[in-house]
């Protein structure tokens, strides 16, 4: 069944006529194995986007930029599409931009590659809530230290009933 599904994909992915996105993205489990997924992500003819996870594989070797080019080129070369790749979204790790660097030289991208690498959005945003709280949890420790009186405030709004703890600091 897994072979006629992927037989099927790549002959959907060979007669698509507009470029690919691809996401790739490793994970380590709790016994140190490191996965490394590729998506693939295009508009079809009716207009509807569509995805397909094309490979999620044990990653033997190191998590090198060299060993994600080679891994990705090759997924994109059983599929078919690795002439069709207008970008490639990763997370922000330096190993995923050399990755990119030997992408670029194999793939020849459109625009000289100016769009191929895009960071992944949910990484830098969490980047930037850590930042934020790096920067304020020298505040919320002091805060969290002292003796604090917890009373339930009600607030109407709308259609909306919240519940919000209302916490005041009582100095001794």
């Amino acid at each position: 069944m897994f072979h006629e599904y992927k037989e099927a994909l790549i002959s959907q992915l060979s007669s698509i006529s507009c470029r690919v996105s691809l996401t790739t993205d490793i994970w380590t489990n709790i016994k140190s194995q490191s996965y490394l997924v590729v998506t693939c992500h295009w508009i079809d003819e009716t207009w509807k986007m569509q995805k397909r996870i094309l490979s999620l594989d044990v990653l033997d070797s190191s998590h090198s930029g060299y060993t994600i080019a080679l891994y990705v080129l090759n997924v994109a070369k059983v599929f078919g599409i690795q002439n069709k790749i207008m970008s490639i979204t990763l997370d922000n790790a330096s190993a995923n931009n050399s990755a990119l660097k030997y992408l670029k030289d194999s793939l020849k991208p459109i625009l000289d590659g100016e769009l191929l690498h895009v960071r992944c959005a949910c990484h830098v945003i969490n980047l930037c809530v850590k930042c934020a709280f790096d920067f304020v949890w020298v505040p919320i420790c002091h805060i969290v230290s002292h003796q604090f009186l917890a009373k339930p405030l009600w607030i109407y709004s709308g259609q909306y009933h919240c519940n919000i703890i209302h916490i005041s600091i009582l100095d001794n």
